[in-house]
């Protein structure tokens, strides 16, 4: 190779080096600052294990492999999570047993994405009533799928009343998922049926005969590099507003339709008639967005849509928007984690407080 055809090629070579240095630099920053809430890369080989968040069971999709413990490192968090033997996050529990406890249902907000287990509400409840509650909460899915976890696989522990924790954002997020297996109400109300989004959950990318225990080059990539992590996380998120018609401002507590609400009154419904004696408590979640757009517009559709659907099915309901923007008025971040639009540890612990004076008076 002629020497200045190689000096063109090492001068190509460097360029290319620093522009992806520069990239990785940039997303690092976007990542450390919050702008980006994306995975932060271990610089460890991962192990080759089953995964851990799958599509396994036939009756409501996502779950998690039993037996369990995975780490969750981001730029304003380090915890992990940790599954019993029948999938969830929660400590060992029998299906029979004396005295009072509590069925916890929900999404990663219950489940205390960025927390410390012990750290999240219904752990906090647990400790403040010396009661247990359970959690069979789902990270990404919805109160359609509550109500499935709830009927083929909470109910089946003793208990003696339901705690469903109602996000109004991704909570309305149901129907057909090209690639994963999600059930889904289709029809109008009262008159459903429920679909699945693919013929057989065996079709899903996560049920774990397709996901296999083997590095693949996502894992590789994810663990090494700060700007695979954050084109990750934006691919996902754009695919999230896509969906909600490209609303960047979206809030769930104003930006619901009249069908969205429907299908999670349904949903509601169906665990409130399989709750022993109907003692059943829906909590509103509400997100930083949420209590921004209550401050400004001095109104709260969800809110009253929901104490309405309450007195009407027979439910109790605890709202926890009002209180928490009247509560941390001026400084409603310090509910939320700095990286990540999820309650932190303040925010659950107010949650905990509210829920113990309201169902535990």
């Amino acid at each position: 190779m002629p020497k200045k055809v190689r000096q063109i090629a090492l001068q190509v070579l460097i360029s290319l080096g620093l522009t992806l240095l520069l990239i990785e630099c940039g997303s690092a920053a976007m990542i450390h600052s919050g702008r980006i809430p994306a995975q932060l890369p271990s610089y460890e080989m991962p192990k080759v294990e089953p995964p851990f968040w799958v599509d396994s069971d036939p009756h409501f999709g996502p779950w998690h492999t039993p037996n369990r413990t995975v780490e969750h490192k981001r730029a304003c968090f380090s915890t992990s999570y940790r599954s019993n033997s029948y999938g969830a996050l929660d400590v060992e529990r029998p299906r029979q047993a004396q005295g009072p406890r509590a069925v916890v249902l929900g999404d990663s907000f219950t489940v205390g994405h960025g927390v410390l287990e012990d750290k999240r509400f219904s752990n906090r409840l647990e400790l403040l009533t010396g009661i247990p509650f359970m959690n069979f909460g789902a990270g990404g899915t919805s109160v359609v799928q509550y109500f499935l976890v709830y009927k083929h696989l909470a109910s089946q522990f003793a208990h003696d009343r339901v705690l469903v924790g109602v996000l109004p954002d991704n909570d309305f997020d149901e129907g057909p998922h090209e690639t994963r297996y999600r059930p889904y109400w289709e029809g109008e109300y009262p008159n459903y049926t429920l679909q699945y989004s693919l013929p057989r959950i065996e079709d899903s990318v996560r049920h774990p005969s397709r996901a296999e225990s083997s590095l693949t080059a996502h894992d590789v990539l994810g663990a090494f590099s700060f700007f695979y992590n954050a084109a990750d996380y934006v691919a996902g998120y754009r695919k999230v507003m896509e969906r909600r018609e490209d609303r960047p401002n979206y809030a769930g507590y104003f930006d619901f339709d009249a069908e969205q609400l429907a299908r999670m009154r349904y949903s509601l419904e169906q665990i409130y008639a399989l709750a022993p004696g109907h003692r059943m408590a829906v909590m509103g979640m509400p997100r930083l967005v949420d209590i921004t757009r209550y401050n400004q517009e001095k109104k709260n559709p969800f809110g009253d849509a929901m104490t309405q659907i309450a007195a009407e099915v027979g439910f109790q309901f605890v709202d926890m928007l009002p209180l928490m923007a009247k509560t941390y008025s001026g400084r409603e971040r310090d509910l939320y984690l700095g990286c990540d639009g999820h309650w932190g540890p303040e925010g659950h612990r107010f949650a905990a407080k509210v829920l113990k004076e309201r169902l535990y008076p």
